[in-house]
This record gives structure tokens, sequence and C-alpha cells, in this order.
């Protein structure tokens, strides 16, 4: 799943980029979701909130709060140097304030659809398992995490709790849920999870020390290893561990 945002106060063109947007990401083999923000205060109330996207399209000259304000909370203050920013703009220059900010693309309105499809193509390129997302549902609300971010999850029957590290800031946080564990281990199927116990499925990356019976994350947490779980699970975290090393 891919997270999109457009935050273009110029309603008509926000209305036309999304639809361009949605053209382009149908062309591509991803689930996608975008949001539509009208100005910038918007926008930056809900990344303080629980939203995070992979891509925003930005636009510079927007009242009150204009996109490289946008951009400066994004990466000053939040310390969000991850999440890609592409800026439109109606000036052909290039402002030069957004420099700084690490813009992954600079589009000149009106935008073409195939300079935009040009843009998507190398942003697709340039996406990783880094960028994956693990969406979080508790009644009516919802929270996504970066699943490189997860140490590890764990399940009482249907009560789940994931326990997560920021990758800038180091604090650790966990989140209470209802998940089935048969559910959280098909959304997070990829090298470096693992189940090491009936009521844990942790990431690898966060492994400090590997024992006989038991792990010890880095958050200085010991997590009990199954016995049914045992040889695969030495054989595999050593393997990781090892390669990690090298």
């Amino acid at each position: 799943m891919i997270y999109l945002a457009v935050c273009d106060d110029d309603v008509v063109f926000a209305s036309e980029l999304e639809n361009a947007l949605i053209y382009v990401c149908e062309l591509h083999p991803i689930e996608y979701i975008i949001q539509v923000y009208r100005s910038g205060e918007q926008l930056i109330d809900d990344l303080r909130k629980t939203s995070q996207y992979d891509l925003i399209f930005l636009d510079i000259e927007m009242d009150n709060l204009n996109g490289v304000q946008v951009g400066e909370i994004i990466r000053d203050v939040m310390h969000d140097y991850e999440t890609e920013i592409i800026y439109v703009s109606a000036y052909t220059d290039y402002h030069p304030a957004v420099l700084p900010l690490k813009p992954f693309a600079y589009l000149i309105k009106p935008v073409s659809q195939k300079n935009l499809s040009a843009v998507f193509r190398k942003f697709m390129g340039a996406y990783t398992l880094l960028h994956d997302r693990y969406v979080v549902r508790f009644k009516n609300t919802q929270q996504v995490i970066r699943k490189r971010e997860i140490i590890y999850f764990e399940s009482h029957r249907r009560n789940m709790a994931v326990t997560v590290k920021n990758s800038v800031t180091g604090q650790v946080s966990t989140i209470d849920y209802i998940a089935p564990m048969e559910q959280v281990k098909t959304d997070c199927q990829n090298s470096y999870f693992i189940q090491i116990h009936q009521s844990y499925f942790i990431n690898m990356q966060f492994i400090t020390e590997l024992h006989p019976t038991y792990i010890i994350l880095d958050n200085e947490y010991p997590v009990p290893i199954g016995r049914t779980y045992k040889s695969q699970v030495a054989v595999l975290c050593k393997a990781f561990l090892e390669r990690n090393k090298q």
C-alpha cells in the first residue's frame, strides 16, 4: 500500500492532480490511497496525529502556511526525512528555499500527464521495503506505522500489542488493538519478521542477543522462544545476525 497526499489551495488544480494520479497509479500493480488537503495547516495537523505518507505533492504558493514552511516543519520539526516531497509551482524557476528540504522532484503547473508519469515511475523505482507500512485499525481510528520500526507483536488471543521504535527519536511505544496473529503474519510477510513463539512475532533487525530459550531485543526486552519453534528460530536468527555483521 502506498500513501499519497496532494496539498494545494487551488481546488480545481488539486482535483485535476488527484485524477491524474489515480490514472498513473492504475498503471502500476500497487494498492494506493490518495488524500487531498486544501491547506498546509490541514496537512501538518494530520501528520502530527497519525498520518504518514510515502509521497506528498506540495504546492509552494499557498496562503498562510506555504509549501516551503510545510516542508521545513516536516523535515526540521517533525524530523521526517523519509517522506518524499514533490514540489508543484507555477513558477518556472526552481525555488532556492526548497533545496535544503531535499525534494524528490519539482513540477511546473500545469502538470502534464507525461511529466507526472515520468516522475512517478522514478519514485516507484526508488520505493523499497523500507517504506512498507502496517496499518493498525481500532474501532473508528487507524494508525499507520513503518514496518521497519516495529520491534515485535505480542498476542493474547485476539488482543494484539505492537511495540514500535521511532527511527528518528528512538522512542519506544506500544499500541493495543484487536487482530488475530495469522492476519498479522500475512500483513508482515517479508524476510526480517519471524514467529518465535505462539504469542510473539518479532523483527529480527532488533535482535541484540540470541540465547537457547529466549531472545533479547534492543529495547532490552527478553522474548521467550517456544519449544516448537526452537530449531528453526535458532538457525534463522543466527544466519540473520551473521549476515548483518558482514
